[in-house]
């Protein structure tokens, strides 16, 4: 069915994306919240929703669509979906799908609300012979990025926190409700372990 406007033409083609967008927002949103209906998220998932963002490519410029598709396409770029990389997923989706009146801009920048309870004073955050641990979503790329980072300077990376843990560094992805994400397991642990968690701003402070 062909529409037009009250004065009979045609509406205009950027009131017409305009809606367009709105509509496959709210889609998208379905999505999302579909997926995490089991409350994680596998690479089937993951990959379906790639190939469903790559088919709206007309949006990938706006949010959430670019945020989405940028994320996805790091934690596919090896061809596999592991573990911290399907709950990083997870809960990105998880805030997307809880947050509408929020920008997934913010809950990614870390311009959200915040109470994780990273230490005080903050400690100086050395690489050498020291074991890291990271977790939740980074600005500054994607998890193996920031491995590498810490393993150039002489660092370790552990996939879970232990008693060897010197720092837990956790990404901007990080809110106020924390602790009901996957990463707060990591908080708790290290919380209850003695380790030094540390925001992503701080340990970027010190590359």
């Amino acid at each position: 069915m062909f529409f037009r406007s009250e004065n009979g033409l045609a509406p205009a083609p950027g009131i017409t994306h305009g809606r367009r967008k709105d509509r496959t927002t709210d889609e998208l949103i379905g999505l999302v919240r579909g997926l995490l209906a089991d409350g994680m998220v596998v690479q089937q998932e993951a990959e379906f929703l790639a190939r469903w963002l790559h088919d709206k490519r007309e949006f990938l410029s706006h949010y959430p669509f670019n945020v989405l598709y940028a994320r996805l396409s790091e934690a596919l770029m090896d061809g596999v979906l592991d573990d911290d990389e399907a709950n990083d997923l997870a809960d990105l989706f998880m805030r997307l799908s809880s947050n509408e009146d929020a920008t997934v801009e913010a809950l990614v920048t870390g311009k959200a609300s915040s109470s994780l309870p990273v230490t005080q004073p903050a400690p100086v955050i050395v690489f050498p012979e020291r074991v890291f641990v990271v977790t939740g979503v980074f600005d500054f790329g994607n998890r193996k990025q920031v491995s590498g980072c810490i393993e150039e300077r002489g660092g370790r990376v552990s996939s879970s926190v232990s008693g060897a843990t010197h720092y837990l560094v956790v990404g901007n992805q990080g809110s106020e409700d924390w602790m009901h994400s996957s990463f707060g397991r990591k908080i708790e642990a290290a919380l209850d372990k003695g380790v030094s968690v540390v925001s992503e701003g701080h340990w970027h402070s010190h590359l």
